[in-house]
């Protein structure tokens, strides 16, 4: 947080970093003389150095050819210029740093070297007359390295030992953790009365708090005590006060209720007492004591007998209660609906939700993007290409193809672009990406689909809605929707929502064209074929006011085995939708999914998903043709 504060970056900026990072091919290195200290060959493209020389190309001349060497990367925008300046600043001061401590000096030395990366890391933190500065400990000890007389060590240290002591350092307790953003821990000392968010008081039982006045049998004080000498009793009495006083929003006060060994009730302690006295007499409250039971594993706290009782430690449930239990005490991550009607609708957002509803809804209705939590960024070089990846090389390469690039300039840029993997096996690998997409492409050219036609504009009246867009594939025997990929369910339904459309376009060839890896397929929808064009509307609008049932590749998978008449398959089509959503779940894929099948301890794949299966997937599988 103070990082990013003190180079003014937002939490956009940051979002863009992590996409700029894994996407401008960057895995590992600052440069090649930062990779020759492991040895590794030259010519790596993995590094922020090349990394960042295919964002700043990309930024000044956008998509084309190499430039000596480096292949622009257009992911930068006109308006992110500032973050790319900053990105090259902060890159900048890392391999200054790195290659300037690398060197061995006296511990003064290192003293002054930590203070000039505190000084340009935290512009503006750096001098510490802030008494909230975050960076107070790290100050304090580095301070440390001040009280060691010069002459006891004056030989040069290297950066391990400094490394190995900071470690030993950070791992003491700081003194005085208030008002640092953390929770703090302490007994109930006087003069703490420091406001807070939250105050929990524990171990209030009857007899240990407040304490007893014990005096010596010779002190003479006893015998006559005065208004003003000492007593631990009053001073607990007023901690308590001063702890009351403190809290903000939550006070919770703990005691020993039962006891551990007959069972019986055991009061709380004297304040305890007065205070819910008091609260019950003068204000009318009641209510407040929570019974506890005496072991964490008690059936109560895994059912909802009582909501001021829950557990997070799922694993303490008792055997047997998994169903009824675990079921009761979490709740659906959504209910309910939001309102949305719209009068308009895009084609590009419509088809945007058939590609996954669910992930729709979360990003654009709610505006929870969950990419973040899936997965990190790799920090390796690409030794294999992974889905994503492969589909992205591989429209490089077909578009290549298709524009008469030569294999090996084609295999140079991608090796450039930090796209594919090096050395024999990228090469391997390219050439039999090569032949599989010059098949392809040969496919594609075999359709005989006839010349493009003239970018389309419409205005479909769909019932809940007007749909209006641009159909820029269109051809004269039809609108092919081409990748180099198998037939997905989502591919699926598209191809159908523009098979609905071209019926209201009466200019336009009604045929679409799903060509794909695993066959060339064709959609044409009649009058009243199911579902129609207002079904589809209907799905969209519901699907935008809550979580959709409809699962495209699970549906997918259901309806392919729905609709086989092979004996082979022994499996039921729910079972192996049911596979393919819990893989989903398994490879992080599907994080909102997740959100959404938390409180579900049995099967996934329910009667909702298969009526949504059964009204808009089976009947649109059921009209795909063979070309």
């Amino acid at each position: 947080e103070p990082l990013t504060t003190c180079w003014g970056l937002t939490r956009a900026d940051i979002d863009s970093l992590r996409q700029w990072t894994p996407d401008s091919g960057i895995r590992w290195g600052l440069d090649a003389r930062h990779l020759a200290t492991f040895a590794a060959p030259d010519g790596m493209t993995t590094t922020w150095e090349a990394g960042l020389a295919r964002m700043t190309l990309g930024f000044a001349m956008g998509d084309g050819p190499s430039f000596h060497g480096i292949v622009p990367w257009s992911g930068v925008e006109g308006g992110d210029g500032r973050l790319l300046g900053r990105l090259h600043a902060f890159i900048a001061l890392i391999r200054q740093t790195l290659y300037e401590f690398a060197d061995d000096c006296p511990l003064r030395g290192w003293l002054n070297r930590f203070s000039q990366l505190l000084a340009a890391l935290f512009p503006g933190l750096a001098d510490g007359s802030d008494s909230g500065d975050e960076l107070a400990d790290l100050r304090q000890i580095l301070a440390g390295l001040t009280v060691i007389p010069g002459n006891e060590h004056q030989e040069p240290v290297s950066l391990a030992v400094l490394t190995a002591w900071l470690r030993r350092q950070a791992e003491k307790p700081a003194l005085g953790g208030f008002l640092r953003g953390r929770l703090t821990f302490c007994s109930m000392l006087p003069m703490r009365s420091i406001p807070f968010a939250g105050v929990f008081l524990l171990g209030l039982n009857d007899g240990d708090f407040p304490r007893r006045d014990t005096t010596p049998s010779f002190d003479l004080l006893r015998e006559s005590f005065h208004l003003g000498d000492r007593s631990v009793r009053a001073d607990d009495r007023y901690q308590f006060l001063e702890a009351m006083l403190a809290a903000r929003r939550t006070l919770f006060l703990s005691y020993v209720g039962k006891s551990a060994k007959k069972g019986e009730d055991l009061p709380p302690s004297l304040v305890v007492t007065e205070l819910l006295e008091t609260l019950a007499r003068d204000y009318s409250v009641h209510g407040l004591v929570v019974q506890h039971p005496l072991h964490p594993f008690d059936r109560r706290y895994f059912t909802s007998e009582n909501s001021e009782l829950f557990s997070y430690a799922r694993q303490l449930m008792p055997k047997g209660d998994e169903d009824g239990a675990a079921a009761a005490v979490r709740d659906p991550w959504w209910r309910g609906e939001i309102a949305f009607t719209p009068p308009l609708v895009f084609l590009d957002d419509w088809l945007e939700f058939l590609t996954q509803p669910q992930r729709y809804f979360f990003r654009r209705r709610l505006g929870l993007d969950l990419r973040e939590a899936a997965g990190r960024i790799a920090e390796q070089e690409t030794f294999a290409l992974n889905g994503l990846e492969n589909w992205q090389a591989g429209r490089e390469i077909l578009t290549a193809i298709e524009e008469g690039e030569m294999e090996d300039e084609t295999a140079a840029r991608l090796a450039a672009s930090g796209a594919w993997p090096l050395g024999g096996p990228g090469q391997a690998l390219f050439q039999e990406k090569w032949r599989a997409m010059t098949a392809f492409a040969a496919t594609v050219a075999g359709l005989d689909l006839g010349q493009p036609l003239p970018r389309r504009f419409f205005s479909v009246d769909c019932g809940l809605f007007h749909c209006q867009g641009t159909l820029s594939a269109g051809r004269e025997r039809g609108l092919p929707l081409i990748n180099h990929r198998k037939l997905r369910g989502k591919d699926l339904l598209q191809g159908w929502l523009y098979a609905l459309l071209l019926q209201h376009l009466p200019d336009m060839q009604k045929d679409v064209i799903l060509a794909f890896t695993d066959g060339v397929f064709r959609l044409r929808a009649a009058e009243g074929d199911s579902p129609t064009l207002a079904d589809m509307a209907r799905l969209f609008v519901s699907g935008s006011r809550a979580p959709s049932p409809l699962l495209p590749e699970p549906a997918f998978t259901w309806a392919k085995r729905e609709a086989s008449v092979s004996t082979r398959h022994k499996r039921s089509a729910a079972s192996m939708a049911e596979e393919e959503l819990q893989k989903a779940l398994a490879d992080s894929r599907e994080p909102e999914w997740a959100k959404l099948f938390a409180h579900l301890d049995g099967p996934l794949w329910r009667p909702e998903h298969e009526a949504a299966a059964r009204a808009f997937m089976l009947p649109v599988y059921a009209r795909l043709r063979v070309v």
